[in-house]
């Protein structure tokens, strides 16, 4: 789990971005027809626990899929970080032509631009197992929650053992890189397909979440036959003793006439000072 390399792709932050830059394009289309066209209606059941008026940021936002069924449910804008400009333009667009309130923000998820408990919310979809090593995105993204706050979660992951974990395999080694052939960078999924298989099955997965620290239990409902999880947790009670990301940026909720905003550390000294 949690290897540095996949497929040949740096996992980093930096190269990951470009990665997702290159597929943008068509990933939305390639996630529809992976996920047999199920992947709104998993995305509006991600949002379902999200109170009114709570403060929400869509971790690993891409095109912002996610983001506009949080609004609905939160009714205030939601902050949508990732590390891919061109992914965040895809999603400012459509949430623009949908009347969504979307403040996006270019970040790593391992230094997240934003004080200790900003959030109520935070929402991943399709995003988390990008994240390696997890225990430290899971403890980055408890930070930024309220004690207390939720963590909601949708990804795809690795067959569970069953009757159906030889035809789950078969999909993901051999339909998911096929389809990724239409994306422009079939090795963009083969990654993708290699990257569910080392992120493991939902009860790994919510185990691991456990370990870094979210309070037990971490909850893991199976989709699709089990080739999908959405999950649900809670962030422990203590904040870090951090209260501003090191070299990131505080960010504002809504940035101005829909800009995508990006942490630097001239942002952080300004947003530091403001506060």
């Amino acid at each position: 789990m949690d290897a540095p390399r996949l497929a040949g792709i740096d996992r980093r932050p930096d190269p990951l971005g470009s990665m997702f830059s290159a597929i943008s394009w068509r990933y939305d289309l390639l996630n529809s027809l992976l996920s047999l066209g199920q992947d709104g209606a998993w995305r509006r059941a991600l949002a379902r626990p999200i109170a009114a008026g709570s403060r929400v940021l869509d971790l690993c936002c891409g095109s912002a899929r996610s983001s506009l069924p949080a609004w609905q449910r939160a009714g205030r804008p939601v902050t949508g970080v990732d590390v891919s400009l061109a992914m965040l333009g895809r999603g400012r667009e459509f949430a623009r032509a949908r009347g969504a309130a979307f403040a996006p923000v270019q970040a790593d998820g391992f230094r997240l631009p934003f004080r200790d408990g900003a959030f109520d919310v935070v929402v991943a979809a399709f995003g988390l197992r990008n994240l390696v090593p997890l225990p430290d995105a899971a403890r980055e993204i408890q930070r930024v929650l309220v004690p207390g706050g939720r963590f909601l979660a949708l990804d795809s992951v690795a067959p569970a053992p069953g009757p159906l974990a030889p035809l789950h395999r078969a999909y993901l080694r051999h339909a998911v890189p096929l389809l990724g052939r239409l994306s422009g960078d079939p090795r963009a999924y083969r990654y993708l397909s290699e990257s569910i298989f080392d992120f493991g099955t939902a009860p790994a997965v919510a185990g691991r979440l456990e370990e870094a620290g979210f309070a037990r239990p971490v909850g893991a409902r199976p989709l699709l036959l089990g080739a999908v999880a959405l999950f649900e947790a809670r962030a422990g009670n203590v904040l870090s003793s951090r209260t501003g990301p090191p070299g990131g940026g505080v960010q504002s909720s809504d940035p101005p006439r829909g800009e995508t905003h990006i942490a630097t550390p001239e942002r952080a000294a300004a947003g530091r000072g403001a506060r």
